[in-house]
């Protein structure tokens, strides 16, 4: 198998690719982690393989045994660790961010880490111990594999890898490459695949191995001509000629070389054997034994015989008796030849059978007895063979079996009377085929009786009309009749057929008819019938008419007819069914609920003295049948101008036809039959009811009304509300609901903002809010009386307005206006109350930051005016500004240049100076000086050098 170390005849050979993507590992790994920088994370990954935490440190710039940090691994990008002897990839799992791995030259096995690094491009594995690929399949993105020198036996892993553009697979096991067949676009290398067959053995054929190429077709193999041992082959094995190791070799072109060798110890083992015959005959209780097999000195042979494929415990011999489980199965045996230190090599023989069972032997049983009705007849016991034999026995009359006659004895009935009788005697016997023997038959069976019913006489019983006999069954069958008509008791000469025209002379007799019934074996039997009143027909019997609605609840009549020769008394039953209804006697008959869908007729019985009675049935008259269905329902708001809608509920039988109709105190409303009604105003104060019909062919109509709907009533005035007052915030407004009639009408109010109740406005009067600025404002009036229709009404609306302040006095300023002192702004009241803000002026502009209520005069307001401007403002209301009255600043006189410079540093000039005398000479003035002549006048004591600038500072 390969090692982590290259094979004989095997270079590594990087494509420009490979090497590409080597030159990029380490560039990867160079700029993974800036030199000095260290990563802050507690988190350690643990890497148990330590040559493998060396490389990853080196890559890291740490020490080699360093803890490895998982932020820092994560960011590792390129790692190359060849020739390192790397057992264990354990740890890697956690370098999320590696784009290229090399690891080739190492001692890997177990690729399970990488399965999730889904940003790995470039795989270098060459020269490691990898036998399962499979953890690499998921790995979407990778566009280079290198796993030459592996032991990787299934390619299945690289098949969803259609980012690859470079699959080396050199130097494994693989011996099915059609799972690549996918991968179009990618360069695959398939050379020096090497695959270890199961052991064969020697002189006997072995299955060939199984090379399928790229394309899924089968790679022919060959005896590689270096074999160490010998082969030859055909169309599916090889045989190898000696023991040792036998070497096949293949070589597939297309799509990629696919090439590789099948190594195949072949154990030493005995020359093939003869198969064994078998010899004797395949029957149950016979022996089998098998023809001699040869067999060299030191070699034993063993047997183990099989039934239909299936090795039969214990029979292990030369010879197999065969038994019971044997019968209808086939039978061969395996022979095994062993010798010490040489595989043992079997041969079956060819199947015997299917295995026969042995036949029995009996003699003809015979029957013993007097046969007739009666007497008891005997199967005699005739001799078996075997013995043991199971004997059982099924009598029959002629050739059909008498049921339960399963004995060696059986008592004659009179059911065998002229019959002939046999007995089969069956014997059975496990390993036996199963033997039937028919006794001859006795003679006829004689002794026997009739049983007979009496006979009947069917026909008017008129002159002139025909009475028929029938003589009914008789057991047991066969029999010959004979007929005898008697009048009162007479035979009547020539009646003798089995039928009988009665004469005017048998009016007022009695007639019957004796029967003689006769059969061989059988006494002759005679049987009388019932005797049989001879009367006049009457002339006329007509069929009775049925007159009325078929349905339940109505009444039908039958209307006789004529019937004659008068008088004739008639009598009525009524039928349903057929059936006669109890108590229904009358010519009339009133429908119930359990006549529904049947069929009712009625029979009209004709009587007169002297005369036969005749009976006539009407025609059948189907009672319709009843339709079942629900009281129907009304849904909806019961006001005019809303839609009530009816529900029919269940009906059955379906299908039934519905058809509909609203009324109005009872009364049908035209064109309302739908399901639903809209209300108008002339249904107000009036009950409505929905009606629904049900119609079928065969039922009587169903027609079934809803409870009454009443309808509310329509207030006469229900006006539009208008609305007073200024639409304004801070405002009121007040609704005037109108007149609403009939009275009394109990008004309720609801104030809106742009169509949505305003919570707790429901007065008739509403002040306007700071949430109404800007939106429309209307007053919803809802009447509401007794049994009427409540009214909502909505007023017009109105678009509110900001709010007015209605007192915003002009501020005051008070305090002394001098430099260095404080002024103040006095507002006054607002109302409604304000927020205020303040701003002060000089000389009507703003004073950057003075917006306080007070104000602390600067040096620089000297000569100018100062006001302030307070602005109100409140939320929905116009914002009010307002300016108070200027004063003027007055300059001031200081003590001294310490104190004028205290408000101003750079001194006061004059205005227009623009020259400072500085030691005799003009100096250009400061542009901080602060110009003034007032002030300059007031303070011309501290002009020393009068420069017209009092305190100058240089």
């Amino acid at each position: 198998m390969p090692t982590s170390r290259p094979t004989p005849g095997l270079r590594r050979r990087p494509s420009r690719t490979l090497a590409a993507a080597a030159i990029l590992i380490g560039a990867l790994v160079a700029s993974t982690i800036p030199a000095g920088v260290a990563v802050a994370s507690t988190d350690i990954v643990a890497v148990p393989d330590a040559a493998l935490a060396a490389c990853i440190n080196d890559a890291l710039g740490a020490e080699a045994d360093a803890p490895v940090e998982r932020a820092d691994l994560a960011a590792l990008t390129g790692l190359a660790c060849e020739s390192r002897g790397i057992a264990s990839l354990t740890g890697l799992q956690a370098a999320t961010g590696l784009i290229a791995l090399a690891l080739s030259d190492n001692a890997v096995t177990d690729l399970t880490p990488l399965a999730d690094l889904a940003d790995l491009r470039y795989l270098h594995l060459d020269f490691n111990q990898v036998a399962d690929a499979a953890p690499l399949a998921g790995l979407q993105g990778v566009r280079q594999i290198d796993l030459s020198v592996n032991r990787v036996s299934d390619a299945h892993a690289f098949a969803g890898l259609t980012a690859l553009i470079d699959l080396r697979l050199d130097s494994n096991a693989l011996s099915d490459a059609s799972p690549l067949a996918g991968l179009s676009g990618t360069t695959i290398s398939l050379a020096d695949q090497r695959v270890v067959a199961a052991d064969a053995n020697a002189y006997h054929p072995a299955l060939l191995p199984s090379i399928i190429g790229l394309d899924g077709q089968p790679v022919a193999v060959d005896v590689d001509p270096a074999s160490a041992v010998a082969g030859t082959l055909d169309a599916e094995n090889v045989i190898w000629g000696a023991p040792g190791l036998g070497t096949l070799v293949w070589a597939a072109e297309g799509g990629a070389p696919f090439s590789g060798t099948v190594e195949q110890t072949v154990q030493d083992a005995l020359g093939p054997v003869t198969p064994p015959v078998i010899t004797g005959t395949p029957k149950f209780g016979y022996t089998l034994s098998i023809s001699a097999v040869p067999t060299e000195p030191g070699t034993t042979a063993s047997y183990q015989w099989a039934r239909d494929g299936v090795d039969v415990a214990g029979r292990v011999g030369p010879d197999y008796e065969v038994g019971l489980s044997d019968i209808d199965a086939m039978i061969t045996v395996t022979v095994t030849l062993s010798r010490s230190s040489l595989a043992s090599v079997s041969a079956t023989s060819g199947e015997v059978g299917p295995v026969e069972s042995e036949n029995m032997l009996s003699q003809t049983p015979q029957i013993v007895g007097s046969a007739k009705v009666g007497n008891t007849l005997t199967a005699t016991h005739a001799q078996w063979t075997p013995a043991s034999a199971v004997i059982t026995y099924r009598w029959y009359r002629g050739s059909i079996a008498i049921p339960g006659a399963t004995g060696s004895s059986y008592a004659v009935t009179n059911d065998d009377a002229g019959e002939r009788l046999k007995v089969v005697a069956t014997g059975v016997l496990p390993g036996y085929t199963t033997l039937e023997r028919e006794s001859p038959s006795t003679e006829f069976i004689g002794g026997g009786v009739f049983v007979a019913p009496t006979p009947t006489v069917a026909g008017s019983p008129t002159p002139g009309s025909t009475l028929a006999a029938n003589p009914g069954t008789w057991l047991p069958g066969g029999a010959s009749f004979s007929y005898q008509w008697l009048r009162n008791g007479v035979s009547i000469p020539g009646a003798t057929g089995p039928t009988y025209v009665p004469v005017a002379a048998d009016v007022g007799t009695a007639v019957v008819v004796r029967v003689s019934g006769s059969k061989s074996y059988l006494a002759t039997l005679q049987k009388l019938s019932a005797p049989v009143s001879i009367r006049l027909a009457l002339a006329a019997t007509p069929i009775p008419v049925i007159k009325g609605t078929r349905s339940v609840g109505q009444t039908l009549t039958a209307v006789p007819g004529v019937w004659s020769p008068a008088p004739v008394a008639l009598g009525y039953q009524w039928r349903r069914n057929g059936v006669a209804i109890a108590a229904a006697t009358a010519s009339t008959y009133r429908l119930v609920t359990a006549d529904a869908g049947t069929s009712v007729t009625v029979v009209v019985t004709g009587a007169r003295t002297g005369y036969l009675a005749v009976a006539r049935t009407s025609a059948v008259a189907v009672i319709e049948r009843q339709l079942v269905g629900a009281t129907p329902t009304v849904v909806g708001v019961k006001r005019v101008g809303q839609t009530l809608t009816g529900s029919t509920g269940a009906w059955a039988p379906s299908p039934i036809a519905l058809s509909y109709q609203w009324k109005r105190n009872g009364t049908a409303i035209a064109g309302a039959t739908s399901t639903s009604y809209k209300l108008v105003t002339a249904d107000a104060g009036t009950a409505v009811t929905f009606v629904v019909t049900g119609r079928k062919s065969g039922y009587t109509s169903l027609v079934k009304s809803s409870a009454s709907a009443t309808i509310e009533r329509v207030l006469s005035s229900a006006p539009v509300p208008t609305l007073t007052g200024v639409a304004r915030v801070g405002s009121t407004l007040t609704v005037r609901a109108g007149t609403w009639s009939p009275a009394p009408v109990t008004l309720g109010y609801q104030w809106k903002r742009a169509g949505v109740p305003i919570a707790g406005a429901t007065k008739p009067g509403y002040v306007l809010a700071a949430a109404d600025l800007g939106k429309v404002v209307t007053v919803t009036v809802t009447g509401r009386k007794a049994g009427y229709t409540t009214v909502a009404k909505t007023s017009a609306a109105k678009t509110i307005a900001s709010g007015a302040f209605v007192a915003a006095p002009t501020p005051a300023v008070s305090g002394a206006a001098t430099a260095g002192s404080i002024l103040r702004a006095s507002p006054g009241t607002w109302s409604p109350a304000a927020s205020l803000k303040y701003q002060w002026l000089r000389n009507g502009s703003a004073i950057a930051g003075a917006t306080m209520s007070t104000y602390r005069v600067l040096g620089n307001d000297v000569d100018r005016s100062i006001s302030v401007r307070v602005t109100g403002s409140r939320t929905a209301y116009a914002t009010v500004a307002k300016t108070s009255g200027a004063v003027k600043v007055a300059p001031t006189a200081y003590a001294n240049c310490t104190a004028l410079n205290a408000v101003y540093p750079y001194g006061v000039a004059k205005t227009g100076v623009r020259f400072d005398v500085v030691s005799g000479r003009n100096t250009a003035i400061s542009p901080s000086t602060f110009l003034s002549t007032s002030l300059y006048s007031l303070n011309t004591k501290s002009d020393r050098d009068k420069d017209g600038i009092a305190c100058e500072r240089h």
